[in-house]
């Protein structure tokens, strides 16, 4: 039945006896040519194309803790990069470098009726990671978010396609959007910005960085007077990540110099040695969980998932 509807489909009537197929044919055609999606010729557009229920919002809960990528340098991706593709009967061209690439417009967003399909880099879509679809940009590639009616910002990485439509510039992620403050109205205006890794501190490490100065410098709470003598009464020491403890001085100071490029800004010590011939590395003090889980999330990132967490 695929292979008579492909023909009817796309090709001319070359042998009156196809005419016997009558009406059967042209509903064979009708519904087959409707549901297929467009060509994207010489490229991967994903799976957005498929006729599917209308799109809608997912959990707020699952976004609060969504952390922003910190931008790194990806090599392109063997998929979504054709020179040029056609949708919908329009051609796009994707650019050679997103150097220079500012804009400012319209976005929108894409949840629930894209979320686990493939995206044009044949990477899963998930509506919960900050991510967006961009017709002409490398992918992937980097880019602040700016919402210009509420000044709110966040890094999104660009692994798809889209959006199809003249007066939108953008298609984030449904977790993006939240974080933008503007899902409930589904568009809002937006500037636009590339961001090269090997020329300047990411947006999202600098925020980081940011909320660490201000929770490092918190007042600590005391020791109730009722729980603890007086002399037992002093601030809350936070919280330390321990990177490591090493014999040799030098191994330690290169550990704190990778922590350092991983987390642009962070507080990072090499302890001399106490009571034990080692140096140890220690990332802190902090004194909020939710600055951890980030800051813990940023070293796996940057495959420096091997420590723990102390209290002094």
């Amino acid at each position: 039945m695929k292979r008579l509807m492909t023909v009817l489909c796309r090709s001319r009537v070359r042998d009156v006896g196809l005419l016997r197929w009558g009406v059967l044919g042209v509903v064979l055609c009708i519904t087959g040519c409707a549901s297929s999606p467009p060509a994207c010729q010489g490229g991967d557009c994903g799976e957005r194309f498929f006729s599917e229920p209308l799109d809608g919002p997912g959990h707020l809960h699952l976004v609060e803790n969504v952390i922003e990528p910190v931008p790194h340098d990806l090599p392109r991706s063997r998929y979504g990069n054709p020179k040029v593709y056609e949708v919908h009967g329009q051609y796009y061209e994707t650019w050679p470098s997103a150097e220079g690439y500012a804009e400012e417009g319209i976005a929108s967003w894409y949840g629930s009726k894209f979320h686990g399909r493939l995206t044009s880099s044949r990477e899963v879509y998930d509506m919960y990671q900050l991510t967006a679809a961009h017709r002409s940009l490398p992918i992937p590639t980097f880019v602040e978010v700016t919402n210009l009616e509420n000044g709110k910002s966040i890094v999104v990485k660009v692994n798809d396609r889209g959006p199809f439509h003249e007066n939108r510039i953008i298609d984030l992620s449904y977790a993006a959007a939240v974080k933008l403050d503007f899902m409930g109205a589904g568009t809002a205006p937006v500037h636009v910005r590339a961001i090269n890794p090997a020329r300047e501190q990411s947006p999202s490490a600098l925020r980081l960085h940011t909320r660490a100065i201000e929770q490092s410098h918190r007042e600590p709470p005391a020791v109730s007077p009722v729980m603890a003598s007086a002399e037992e009464q002093r601030a809350d020491p936070g919280l330390y990540f321990q990177l490591g403890a090493y014999a040799d001085r030098e191994n330690a100071v290169a550990m704190q110099g990778r922590v350092r490029d991983a987390i642009v800004g962070a507080v990072v010590k090499v302890l001399p040695p106490d009571t034990k011939p080692v140096y140890r590395v220690q990332l802190g003090p902090l004194y909020s969980t939710s600055l951890v889980t980030e800051i813990a999330r940023e070293l796996d990132r940057a495959g420096l998932g091997h420590y723990q967490i102390i209290s002094k």
